[in-house]
C-alpha cells in the first residue's frame, strides 16, 4: 500500500523540477498538469477535457497493477 501511495504521489512531484529551472529554456520541462490548466485558463475545454481523460486512466491502470500485484501476494481465501 505504502508503494501505491508513493508511486501515484510521484506522480504529481512537479514544483521541485519546476522551481529548479522554471520550465526550463523554451518550455523544456513541462508538466501535464500545468499544460492542462493552461488549457483550461485559455477557455479551450474539448482538449482540456480529453487530456484529463487520458491523465485519469494513466493513473488508473497504474492503481490496477498494484492492487492485481498485491493481490497475487495474498492466500487465497483473503480478500
Amino acid at each position: 500500500m505504502a508503494l501505491l501511495l508513493r508511486t501515484l504521489d510521484s506522480l504529481m512531484i512537479y514544483t521541485e523540477a519546476f522551481a529548479i529551472n522554471a520550465g526550463g529554456p523554451n518550455d523544456a520541462t513541462s508538466f501535464l498538469s500545468l499544460e492542462l490548466g493552461e488549457e483550461i485558463a485559455a477557455f479551450n475545454y474539448g482538449p482540456a477535457a480529453a487530456r484529463s481523460v487520458v491523465y485519469f486512466l494513466f493513473v488508473l491502470s497504474v492503481a490496477w497493477v498494484f492492487r492485481i500485484q498485491m493481490q497475487r501476494g495474498q492466500p487465497e481465501g483473503a480478500s
